[in-house]
């Protein structure tokens, strides 16, 4: 039903970030786990608006993907 909606799942493990919607965002993250030696799984956007996107990121190791790139934009 959700799917039908246009809902995707997120796996309980699964890393919900707000970032700024601007070019290299996620390049950042990205390279924050490339550094901390976390390989990112899957990644789903989830929405974008008023200048930020949701993002949904599964990695191998979620501390240690914790650590590398900050609670501050984690939920």
């Amino acid at each position: 039903m959700l799917n039908k909606a246009g809902f995707k799942a997120v796996s309980d493990d699964a890393l919900v970030l707000r970032l700024p919607d601007e070019p290299g965002a996620l390049a950042t993250v990205a390279g924050s786990l490339k550094d901390a030696g976390v390989n990112i799984e899957s990644l789903h956007i989830l929405s974008r608006g008023s200048g930020h996107a949701m993002i949904a990121l599964k990695t191998d190791n979620r501390s240690e993907a914790v650590a590398a790139i900050g609670s501050e934009n984690i939920f």
